[in-house]
């Protein structure tokens, strides 16, 4: 919530310190390596058991993970590099403490517990991915209920209550409180992320089918062209006689050769002669009456 809802709160007010900072001539990275520092002997005083040290230490560290990219932004130092030094330092620094709190757990004889302290581990990590893959894709998934910022918090006053009250064990109900907000918390990332590509894809889908309408409606008021057999019978090469002229193609069966003869089939090529041309004579057939009477034989 602290690097959501409130950025803009937090950033007024650590902007005075970031500028006094900034006077002193340290670096954003310088700040980030300290806070990776404080971390680590965080864990160290967790493990041998000093809880009050402990606690201290991560308010520092979290003082120093608060302030590196305010004074990023002050100091005109703000990069990619910067904010991936950032990144991996968070990660050891989760490392550091919670196996200070696995370690604990085993020196006061509750082995068992280690556990739930590297089960923190794994889902402290799980909100941070969700957020990382979701950056690599295009998308917001930030924020949520339980981020970095709140576990430090709820981890250092746990220990620092628990120092002082060794009857009541505030440690342990702290760790499963982390682990349910932790994992509820990648889970709200995971909507958002979810929600943000499902429109997405659904605008894709919408844009595509009108995509496909349009280029429906340009190929049916394009003009059709016959790309059937009588097109490609068209296309064929027609053949050629003897004296170099084509043959009309046979519309069913071929061109046929010879077009004066009798019993010629329906659609054969029809003989062409030139206009005034006397018709050509068929041949008689013998024996018939046109034959007899050509011959100048008269009936009796």
């Amino acid at each position: 919530m602290l690097d959501g809802r409130w950025r803009a709160g937090v950033a007024r007010g650590t902007t005075p310190i970031s500028v006094v900072l900034r006077r002193t001539g340290v670096t954003p990275d310088q700040l980030t390596g300290l806070g990776l520092v404080l971390a680590a002997g965080a864990g160290a005083a967790l493990a041998v058991g000093d809880l009050t040290a402990g606690a201290v230490l991560i308010g520092f560290c979290g003082l120093a993970d608060l302030l590196d990219g305010p004074l990023a932004t002050a100091t005109g130092s703000a990069s990619v590099r910067g904010a991936f030094f950032d990144s991996v330092a968070d990660r050891l620094s989760d490392v550091f403490m919670l196996a200070g709190v696995a370690w604990y757990l085993v020196s006061v004889g509750r082995p068992y517990l280690a556990v739930l302290a590297l089960g923190v581990l794994a889902a402290s990590m799980l909100p941070s991915y969700v957020r990382a893959k979701a950056d690599t894709l295009g998308l917001a998934a930030q924020g949520g209920i339980m981020e970095r910022a709140e576990r430090m918090i709820v981890l250092g006053v746990a220990a620092f209550v628990q120092a002082y009250l060794v009857s009541a064990p505030v440690l342990v109900p702290a760790l499963w409180l982390i682990l349910a907000l932790s994992l509820l918390t990648a889970g709200q990332r995971f909507v958002s992320g979810w929600r943000q590509a499902s429109a997405g894809l659904a605008a894709a889908a919408t844009a595509g089918g009108a995509a496909v309408a349009r280029s429906a409606v340009a190929g049916a008021l394009a003009p059709t062209t016959d790309t059937g057999d009588a097109a490609r019978r068209l296309d064929r090469p027609r053949p050629v006689r003897g004296d170099g002229t084509r043959i009309r193609p046979h519309m069913r069966g071929g061109s046929v050769r010879h077009s004066g003869e009798l019993g010629v089939r329906w659609g054969a090529e029809r003989s062409h002669r030139p206009a005034g041309a006397p018709r050509p004579a068929r041949p008689a057939r013998p024996g018939s009456r046109r034959q007899g009477m050509s011959g100048g034989e008269q009936r009796a």
